[in-house]
């Protein structure tokens, strides 16, 4: 692996980063294996080298952004800003999902159990080419909008380009099928029909879920009778933003040109996500059909596991691993590999500073960067609720370690008169914890350093500390839903949030690593979405923006930095929160 490359961008800041989500490699290595190995050949231009991680069933995928936009521009000059051409691409973005489309519809998938092992490879192969015909023509659009945005970027100076309105200069004027959706359960009357028609809506790339009526239920008793006017309102309201801003920057022919291309090429990106989710629904039913034959993780991709049906022979693969794609070749990466470039990413992108301590590792179910506020432990103190805190403990007072279950992490402060042997074996004596167990560290006078309220980065691969700065985060205005600040209660989402009803988000600010889809439908009545990585072009990002949800994204570490309960402020204007609270607050 070219580690000292990625780590090389990483300091100057130059990555695009995708993730870090839940995601597993079995529903997006067709993407991949589409992009490096046949779109090369089909549209004559290249992606740039990429590196992707699961660590965990974490994902996040690294690139040059520089790069990356250069290359897209190319595309996007020939495919988007050209109308003509624009019109042949979306005649051959919707012939490819007609085509995918089709074999949906067709009876094949429901008799794929009753298939031998060698009806499914001939199957497979088929269904495999298939879903490499519709990535072509899409990825044509995914790259062009890099190249769209990096082009438009560099329409303005540098110094231009900090007061630029960027959200109303690339809004859609399009409805996206997420908003013709929302119109469908408003006004129907058979929602197993509608069921039937959307189960898959909340797909992503680390599994599929087949949605209930329920769900739809409670979905299509929140929305609003005035929907279509205000979605009317909307594009509207976009539309005259968007005739301000030309006029008010006396922008050029040509900068008008690239930023309504862009906006048209974000839309028809927007278009092709209902396809992505439905693969992955059919993708999943034909690997649960192979699985009838041969025991298989979520580590391959759709080639690999039509491989072991032709080969008789499955590849052993860890959990956690990485690939670096290029053209032409994508080559699986060591787990030592893969852990050692994801803790150098995570390190890259906080906003913690390096404090030259180093604690011993005694116990650590959770392996990476841990970050809470510092509490520091009192025997007085009640401590039934510690949110996210990382608790200081003195040696001497080891015996209350089991009140402190619930802690993120415990670092147990050792002195010259106590051996770190005899306190690591008393530790494991008072340690009685069952799930979600803490983690365990041991450092000499740590209250000499840090004093309580300090946010603190726990690293427990190596045991290094960092100091956190929290006094004002800072994250970019993807959307504003009309608003210039909002208060609410935070709640930091996690894996199993998809379970949660979406009324109990009302007035709550949710924290999340990623804009992925079920987030999204599910704060669709949150006062404001946090998100950890994403950009103002980003998926997530666009459907906030339709749907007048308040957001920001690329906070780095807000899910480690906020703690559920907080009481938080947010400037839609500057893009800043404000704590409402004191951080020690979230003890209690």
């Amino acid at each position: 692996m070219s580690f000292r490359y990625w780590e090389r961008l990483a300091q100057k800041n130059q990555l695009l980063r995708w993730g870090i989500f839940p995601g597993r490699y079995f529903y997006i290595a067709d993407f991949f294996e589409a992009a490096y190995l046949y779109f090369p050949q089909y549209a004559q231009v290249a992606w740039p080298m990429s590196l992707t991680l699961f660590y965990e069933e974490k994902m996040l995928v690294v690139l040059d952004r520089d790069r990356l936009g250069e290359i897209g521009s190319k595309p996007f000059v020939k495919w988007l800003l050209d109308k003509d051409k624009r019109a042949l691409l979306l005649q051959s973005c919707q012939q490819a999902y007609q085509q995918l489309s089709e074999q949906f519809q067709q009876g094949e998938f429901a008799k794929l159990t009753q298939l031998s092992a060698k009806e499914l490879a001939t199957f497979g192969g088929s269904f495999y080419q298939r879903i490499v015909q519709f990535w072509l023509p899409t990825i044509i659009v995914e790259l062009a909008n890099y190249g769209g945005w990096w082009l438009l970027q560099r329409s303005f100076s540098e110094k231009q380009s900090k007061t630029i309105p960027w959200l109303e200069l690339i809004a859609l004027e399009y409805t996206t099928f997420y908003q013709r959706e929302e119109l469908e359960l408003l006004h129907t009357n058979d929602l197993n029909n509608h069921q039937q028609r959307y189960f898959w809506l909340q797909n992503n790339y680390f599994g599929t879920r087949i949605l209930s009526e329920d769900f739809f239920a409670k979905r299509k008793s929140l929305l609003s009778p005035d929907l279509i006017t205000q979605q009317q309102q909307y594009l509207q309201r976009a539309h005259n933003a968007k005739q301000r801003v030309i006029r008010g920057l006396a922008l050029s022919g040509d900068t008008v040109a690239i930023s309504e291309s862009l906006s048209y090429g974000l839309w028809l990106q927007e278009e092709r996500k209902q396809y992505i989710l439905q693969l992955q629904h059919y993708k999943e039913l034909f690997l649960n059909a192979v699985r009838q034959h041969y025991s298989l993780p979520n580590t391959l991709s759709m080639a690999e596991v039509i491989q072991v049906l032709q080969q008789n022979k499955v590849p052993n693969r860890n959990m956690s691993f990485a690939i670096q794609a290029t053209t032409g070749k994508i080559r699986t990466l060591s787990v030592s590999e893969t852990v050692r470039a994801w803790n150098m990413l995570l390190t890259t992108a906080n906003n913690c500073t390096q404090v030259g301590l180093y604690a011993q590792v005694l116990l650590a179910d959770t392996r990476g960067n841990l970050c809470g506020p510092v509490i520091i432990f009192n025997p007085t103190r009640d401590y039934s609720i510690l949110s996210r805190a990382i608790v200081i403990i003195k040696g001497t007072d080891i015996e209350y370690l089991s009140r402190l279950a619930n802690a993120r992490a415990i670092i147990i402060e050792g002195s010259q008169s106590v051996t770190h042997d005899l306190l690591a074996v008393f530790a494991r004596i008072y340690c009685h914890f069952t799930a979600n167990k803490p983690a365990l560290l041991m450092i000499d006078d740590i209250t000499q350093h840090l004093v309580e309220g300090d946010w603190l980065q726990v690293n427990t691969n190596s045991g290094e500390l960092r100091t956190c700065s929290t006094k004002e985060l800072r994250g970019t205005v993807a959307s504003h839903g009309g608003k210039d600040e909002v208060v609410g209660g935070v709640i930091v989402f996690d894996q199993a949030a998809a379970m949660i009803d979406p009324r109990l988000l009302k007035d709550k600010v949710v924290v999340v690593t990623a804009l992925t889809m079920e987030n999204v439908f599910l704060c669709r009545w949150a006062t404001c979405i946090l998100s950890e990585s994403g950009g103002i072009t980003s998926h997530g990002a666009i459907v906030c923006r339709e749907l007048g949800i308040p957001c920001l994204v690329g906070m780095k570490n807000v899910t480690m930095l906020l703690s559920t309960g907080q009481v938080v402020a947010i400037d839609l204007k500057q893009g800043s929160i404000y704590f409402k609270e004191t951080l020690r607050d979230c003890v209690s």
